[in-house]
């Protein structure tokens, strides 16, 4: 899985190699649309089913779980296509949009974002059954074949074909992933039991946006209104950010399962807590140590290989620190194990209200580097202040007796036929 991390961490600087500075801002651009358009297309089915899948798996019901992924799947062939003609609509619509982008990159970023879907199912359930192995092995596969793609179609096409590329690589493996899956089949008749996947899931698709909105929204702002060659230059200085998502998928694809399950088995969420309280600490110190070397290699990997991204040390600075923060807090996936959705919502809801001063900088055309480094270290900061004290709450609160949000039974509602 660190393979895989590092090979799709080190795809960035190939693009950034290969691409002129306008278009590596308008990859990053369209990468972020496709994060946001993901959980929107799935409509709540795809992470309301990896939540319940984990925990039928946890709790040995193989048969309820594998009906559930059966019918989820069934019910995504019908709703992403929908959602996604019309996700594209209101794109080519929006005065927003940036021009630049054009209908053919918006269709291909369309594809890929279906693709996505079809990768992101089959590899939930490999997480779900704890496949470590298979799983890392899968992620391998797809960054080992996107860098030999890209490194040939990129000199040649451009911004298209590194798209074009990323739409192969997840189209072969997405079908290696699901020609494997045991007892697959669709099953169209018994969609009405994927209600209950969906109401679960909806508030985990509510919650994932609100967090992107604090880990992308200021490049998906930012994207819309800076200049194409300023907009890159900030993209290229959240690489260091990006590197904090990496590592940030590492311990949450790692630790959440985990906690999922240990829930499952115990239904103590204050032994949960600290559990992810203490892993939190651990994290964040070594990246404290970590980050540091990392951004020192990165500020001189660029100006001596990179000249064309002038690097701003402060904003490295900021940003690191920041990842550091993305990287150890844990603590909303503790509070998402036990069910308590709405409070992760509200928790990341605070968290982007750092990132709504960047419209008003934007507005008053008083943008730099620096100041919008710090709108996003805040932003993280806030999330993980909110975090803590929201678990402190509920440690003395009833409502870990009482329980909400599905905490009791979260996988029964909409399973009986």
């Amino acid at each position: 899985m660190a393979f895989a991390s590092a090979t799709s961490y080190g795809k960035q600087f190939l693009l950034a190699r290969f691409l002129p500075v306008e278009h590596f801002g308008k990859y990053s651009f369209i990468a972020t649309l496709i994060t946001y358009a993901v959980p929107l297309v799935t409509a709540g089915i795809l992470d309301g089913y990896s939540r319940q899948y984990t925990l039928l798996i946890g709790a040995g019901e193989s048969g309820r779980a594998q009906e559930i992924r059966n019918s989820s799947l069934a019910a995504l062939l019908v709703c992403v296509p929908v959602i996604l003609g019309l996700g594209v609509l209101l794109c080519a619509m929006s005065q927003w949009y940036p021009a630049g982008v054009g209908v053919g990159l918006t269709a291909l970023a369309a594809v890929e974002t279906s693709l996505l879907v079809a990768f992101y199912f089959g590899m939930r359930e490999l997480r779900g059954q704890l496949k470590s192995l298979t799983y890392a092995l899968m992620l391998a596969f797809r960054t080992c074949c996107d860098v030999v793609l890209i490194s040939v179609l990129a000199p040649r096409y451009g911004l298209s074909g590194v798209l074009s590329a990323e739409c192969v690589v997840l189209a072969v493996t997405a079908s290696l992933i699901l020609s494997r899956m045991g007892g697959f089949k669709l099953d169209f008749s018994r969609l009405p039991i994927v209600k209950g996947v969906v109401k679960e899931g909806l508030l985990i698709v509510v919650a994932g946006i609100v967090a992107n909105t604090v880990g992308f929204g200021d490049r998906l702002v930012l994207g819309a209104a800076l200049p194409d060659r300023s907009y890159s230059l900030y993209a290229y200085h959240c690489l260091l950010l990006s590197l904090g998502a990496v590592l940030t998928n590492i311990v949450f694809q790692y630790c959440s399962p985990r906690l999922i399950m240990e829930y499952g088995k115990s239904k103590d969420p204050k032994s949960l807590f600290l559990l992810a309280g203490k892993i939190s600490a651990q994290v964040f110190f070594a990246a404290l140590v970590v980050l540091p070397v990392i951004g020192f290699v990165f500020v001189r990997l660029s100006q001596r290989h990179f000249p064309n991204y002038t690097m701003d040390i402060r904003a490295v600075i900021l940003l690191g620190l920041a990842a550091a923060i993305d990287i150890a807090n844990l603590l909303p996936s503790a509070l998402q194990a036990i069910g308590k959705l709405k409070t992760v919502i509200i928790i990341q809801a605070i968290g982007t209200l750092p990132l709504v001063g960047l419209g008003l900088v934007l507005w008053t055309n008083s943008w730099n580097m620096i100041l919008s480094a710090t709108l996003v270290l805040s932003a993280r900061v806030v999330v993980a202040l909110a975090s803590v004290t929201s678990i402190v709450v509920l440690r003395n609160s009833s409502a870990l007796q009482l329980g909400d949000d599905q905490v009791r039974e979260p996988a029964s509602e909409g399973l009986e036929t």
